[in-house]
């Protein structure tokens, strides 16, 4: 019979001190993969409990995780535990505000997620799961965007969140502006978990890392949580992710971690992680935005993880949560003489989840066995309290989005098709010789087809990015240059001919700052001169060529643009 010991369990938890520095270990091992196949989740049945959420979910003036429940009565009883526990730690990576709906469900949305997250919640007497958003989570749909993340905080503080991370796509309106979510003023939405990052610093505060200063703001370098009686220590990093931002949103935020294998960024990753077990961690989940397509092990980084070693010759990291890539994969690392390093990144657009199960074993201290896997959102119900929340969400909205513009009568509709609609529209408002943004600009086809009325939100989907939009003069060579480079990775207005173009003239030229401010644009043009930042941002654009159509109908194939068309500002 397995031993079994009595814990007095409290909701509590630990805020550490800044992190420090010290010398990277370089002990390392060689790494093999174990590939998990996806998981359907076939086994659970919608009918086995109730559709609600269950006492774990927050009301509306919840404290903040940071403040300590333990006194409370109801906080703390006494459980029988085993001595062998499992933990559960649950993910979802680049949610991009596809809350409403996932990206390749309609039927389905975050409130699916988060009857599978209250399934595996309620099969124990005790908390044992931790739940974690890796980042890229609010910038992506009209459901988030147009209250800058605050629907999406509300829905996921009904769903108990643990942490959240930084992606690339947190500074897509600015960081700050995604700070406000955690500045402790309710008025414009306020997260009961914390933001954590040990990698973003500020130039402009002694490069200190966002949130060194403001421990009680919910902005942290590192977390403890209480989960079972198990101190789980939360660290989270973006990986180097800065030609995947905007450069002109950075401000004087910096990301510091420069290149694969940057062997500061690791001495920091470490020097974290030895930290946090100081602070009482049992075990460590490290959370990074960042992630290789071909698999876990490709990213070098986890194969850097696995290796990382505390004082006494025990393994920093216990589990490792990927991101960015939206790739969905599972896996573990081998180690000797310890458990294998599990890792999860489970697609994109609430699509899936990961899920990561550690055995525990509370005499040894140590993780015993660990399995990984992705769970497609599919094959399970809803939670009440969460649908009702993201419905009252999505009610404030609905007016605004459901407007129907104009009918699509093309034959057919590809991301290209919207790409090279919107560079044409660009072109005709500005009145450009050329215009072009980058592919990935338009994410989708929004689920445009022939015969459907486009509206709002289609076009959020399509145009995600509130990018503003940069004219300027640019020489003939260097544009002839850039096009015969880099024909495949933009969008140019659809009568764009590069062999009418002269090397020695000069062409008033409109794309977006994205694509203006990267380091690679300005060193193909060497000789430019901006003229004029605008406002209106493509998507705005989309909306003015459609109300344009008086007709209700237009081909998205056709070059007849209704779009008011501008002046190209000149010097």
């Amino acid at each position: 019979m397995k031993n079994k010991t009595k814990l007095l369990l409290s909701m509590l938890m630990v805020i550490p001190l800044c992190s420090c520095d010290l010398f990277l270990n370089n002990s390392s091992s060689n790494s093999s993969t174990k590939s998990e196949s996806t998981s359907e989740n076939s086994s659970l049945n919608s009918s086995s409990i109730s559709n609600s959420s269950s006492s774990s979910s927050l009301n509306e003036d919840s404290s903040s995780v940071l403040t300590s429940s333990s006194s409370s009565s109801e906080a703390s009883s006494s459980i029988e535990i085993e001595e062998t526990v499992t933990l559960n730690i649950l993910e979802l990576n680049d949610i991009h505000g596809y809350v409403y709906e996932s990206g390749n469900n309609t039927s389905k949305n975050m409130s699916n997620i988060a009857y599978y997250v209250n399934q595996i919640r309620e099969k124990k007497e005790y908390d044992n799961v931790v739940l974690i958003a890796n980042g890229d989570t609010f910038q992506g749909t009209a459901f988030s965007n147009l209250s800058h993340g605050k629907s999406v905080v509300n829905v996921m503080n009904k769903m108990n969140f643990d942490m959240m991370g930084i992606g690339n796509h947190e500074f897509d309106w600015g960081l700050d502006e995604v700070l406000k979510l955690w500045d402790g003023n309710k008025d414009n939405g306020e997260a009961n978990f914390p933001l954590i990052n040990g990698n973003v610093r500020d130039s402009n505060n002694g490069n200190k890392l966002v949130g060194e200063d403001n421990l009680l703001d919910n902005i942290l370098p590192y977390a403890i949580v209480d989960k079972a009686g198990i101190k789980v220590g939360l660290i989270s990093y973006i990986g180097d992710q800065t030609n995947s931002i905007c450069q002109n949103k950075f401000g004087s935020y910096y990301i510091d971690c420069y290149g694969d294998k940057d062997a500061s960024f690791l001495r920091n990753v470490e020097s974290q992680a030895k930290k946090v077990k100081e602070e009482g961690a049992d075990i460590i989940v490290l959370n990074i935005h960042e992630g290789n397509s071909s698999g876990v092990d490709g990213l070098y980084y986890n194969n850097a993880f696995a290796s990382l070693k505390d004082n006494d010759g025990n393994y920093l990291i216990d589990a490792v949560i990927n991101g960015h890539t939206h790739t969905n994969q599972s896996g573990k690392i081998s180690r000797s003489n310890g458990a294998d390093l599990p890792i999860v990144q489970a697609g994109s657009y609430c699509n899936y989840i990961g899920q990561i199960d550690l055995e525990y074993n509370r005499t040894t201290k140590k993780v015993t066995s660990v399995e990984c896997k992705t769970v497609r959102n599919s094959s399970y119900s809803s939670d009440s309290i969460v649908k009702n929340t993201i419905d009252t969400e999505y009610a404030i909205i609905e007016p605004l989005i459901s407007k129907k513009l104009a009918k699509c009568v093309s034959s057919y509709v590809e991301r290209s098709t919207l790409g090279y609609w919107a560079a044409g529209i660009m072109k005709q408002y500005s009145g450009s010789d050329v215009s072009f943004l980058n592919t990935g600009g338009i994410r989708s086809t929004g689920n445009i087809e022939y015969g459907t009325n486009i509206t709002m939100k289609e076009l959020y989907e399509v145009n995600p990015f509130d990018n503003s939009l940069v004219y300027s003069k640019v020489r003939g060579d260097e544009l002839k240059s850039f096009y015969n480079r880099n024909e495949t990775n933009y969008y140019f207005n659809p009568d764009f001919d590069v062999n009418e173009i002269d090397a020695n003239k000069t062409y008033n030229l409109l794309t977006i700052d994205y694509v203006y401010y990267s380091t690679y644009f300005r060193n193909c043009f060497k000789n430019i001169e901006e003229i004029k930042i605008d406002t209106l941002c493509a998507r705005d654009l989309m909306v003015k060529d459609l109300e344009a159509h008086t007709s209700g109908e237009i081909d998205l194939n056709s070059t007849d643009y209704q779009i008011e068309r501008n002046i190209f500002p000149v010097i």
